[in-house]
């Protein structure tokens, strides 16, 4: 009886164990924005045009309740006060328009699987403007099971998106020794490269007000 009962709570774990649901292997730092695509020929070279949203800080005031204890007669006495505040409101105001050359080195469109997209099938999708989530760092699908199958995330470095300089990475191969990690510049081509082998790696955009930092591993 005993061996029947121990059984069954094995099995119970086991099932418990295969419905819980699979971690997303990377973080983001920031989410991927909205942004409208469409792709051009340059030649033989295909060309990506963003327009992503410019946006600018305004100061509003608005009233907010705040709640105050006082003491009357000697007991605490909670009362809530109207006061002004100031808060910080991001305004759309136009579009910053972008060139991503596709043949740069970090450039790439992938669906929500996180499978690269052919750019022949690119082109024919982007025939005018159409809605896409853009990145300056892979996203893991994870983060995308919200979206309609038919959304293209378009991930590119962030100096060719924002004008934000390139940061410095270190590498260290899964369970490898940290003595052993690889300590340079690089481009963000090289961070795309270790993200898709499963490379744990840190990139520091200290000086990047879009990515303070970032890190990842597998």
């Amino acid at each position: 009886m005993r061996g029947l009962s121990l059984m069954t709570a094995l099995l119970f774990a086991a099932t418990a164990w295969a419905d819980e649901p699979a971690l997303p292997r990377t973080c983001l730092c920031s989410p991927p924005q909205t942004a409208l695509a469409r792709a051009v020929k340059n030649g033989d070279a295909l060309q990506i045009k963003l327009k992503l949203v410019k946006t600018v800080a305004e100061t509003h005031t608005k009233p907010v309740t705040v709640k105050k204890i006082k003491e009357v007669d000697g007991k605490q006495v909670e009362y809530t006060e109207q006061q002004l505040a100031k808060v910080c409101v991001m305004k759309p105001v136009g579009w910053n328009e972008v060139t991503l050359q596709t043949d740069t080195l970090g450039v790439g469109v992938y669906d929500v699987q996180g499978k690269p997209v052919a750019w022949d099938k690119v082109a024919k999708v982007l025939t005018k403007d159409t809605p896409v989530l853009v990145s300056t760092e892979p996203v893991d699908p994870f983060y995308l099971q919200t979206m309609k199958p038919e959304t293209l995330v378009i991930v590119g470095p962030p100096n060719a998106i924002y004008g934000a300089p390139m940061p410095q990475i270190m590498t260290t191969p899964p369970g490898g020794n940290p003595a052993a990690t690889n300590r340079s510049a690089a481009s963000y081509g090289a961070i795309a490269e270790a993200w898709s082998k499963g490379l744990c790696f840190i990139a520091d955009w200290s000086v990047n007000a879009y990515n303070p930092r970032f890190s990842a591993g597998q």
